[in-house]
């Protein structure tokens, strides 16, 4: 059976994330948080506050529910600014996906198959 939970403590600080993933554990354990991520289809693109958000985002998950920092992945359709490519440049738990990322693993995907 699939166990359902909410992340409180990031909705009652007044926004959420737009992706959540999830390691599901025993039934005994709770899930755990391995990544959250925003996602923005705008002509924009995403700029280093929509990073900070998620850190800040990342910062109320509750202890339990994290082995260790979560990944935070940003998916934006306009692609990033230069300050947000500079800012995740050598970061392990910064993942930054455009269109041209996700087409190319997708094309990748079906290869494959």
């Amino acid at each position: 059976m699939r166990r359902r939970w909410s992340l409180d403590a990031i909705s009652t600080a007044g926004s959420s994330p737009d992706a959540v993933v999830v390691t599901e554990t025993a039934s005994s354990q709770r899930d755990r948080v391995t990544a959250i991520g925003e996602a923005k289809g705008t002509l924009a693109p995403m700029d280093v506050p929509q990073l900070q958000r998620l850190e800040h985002l990342r910062a109320l998950l509750p202890d339990d529910r994290v082995d260790g920092p979560p990944k935070l992945l940003l998916f934006a359709r306009a692609g990033f600014t230069g300050e947000l490519v500079e800012a995740a440049r050598g970061r392990w738990d910064v993942e930054l996906v455009d269109l041209h990322r996700l087409y190319a693993r997708i094309a990748l995907f079906l290869r494959r198959r």
